[in-house]
Parts: C-alpha cells; structure tokens; sequence
C-alpha cells in the first residue's frame, strides 16, 4: 500500500546550476530534461527522479573521497620517499660507520658495575 502524498513534491534545485561532464547538475543530480521538464512531471515520476538524485550524489561523493584517499595516498608516499633520500644523502656524507658504530645501538643501556648497585 502506497501512502499519498500530502504535499507537492518540491523542486530538488540547490542553486548550483552546473553540470558535469555527463550532462548532470551538480547541485541536484538531475540531468538536463529532468530539470526542463519537472514542473510537467507526474508525482510518481518526480519521486524516482529524487531517487535517482540521491544514487547519483552518494556515488559522486564516494568518487570524490576515493580520489582524495589516492592523492593523500600519493603525497604521503612521496614524504616517505624524501624522508628516505635526506637519510641517504645523510649517510653518504658520513661515510660508511666503523664496525664500534655500526654494533651500538641507541637504544643500548649503560654499563653499570655491579659495586655501584644499591
């Protein structure tokens, strides 16, 4: 059983106005007859329009986020990787350590005699 519809079913314009390259607005979702033609629309008609708005902006977001997790992505990659030149280039100057340098550790503790235990 369907319920009816008390009200008109508002126009889901946001004022944006500009559609993407697959002749979508932006703003709504609507493509360009459903915009041109809603006022003419059935109620029924208007409906899945508004359905097909709301599939079409939460795709457009997760594509949206999906490409601005690649490129966060991309430029911590991109700081790993100079971070990891900068030691390079730190170690080239240095030289190679001596075979004393290269054992310690820095997380070695100090020696401590067993006389000077309390």
């Amino acid at each position: 059983m369907y319920q009816i519809e008390a009200f008109a079913i508002k126009n889901p314009c946001r004022g944006v106005c500009e559609s993407n390259n697959a002749g979508f607005c932006k703003g709504c979702g609507r493509n360009r007859d459903e915009r041109f033609y809603w006022g003419q629309l059935p109620e029924y008609k208007k409906r899945r329009i508004l359905e097909l708005c709301s599939l079409r902006l939460h795709k457009w977001q997760l594509l949206q986020n999906r490409a601005a997790r690649a490129l966060q992505l991309r430029k911590s990659q991109n700081q790993v990787e100079e971070l990891l030149a900068v030691q390079q280039n730190l170690l080239d100057e240095q030289g190679s350590p001596t075979t004393d340098q290269s054992q310690r550790s820095i997380f070695s503790l100090p020696q401590i005699a067993p006389e000077n235990m309390e």
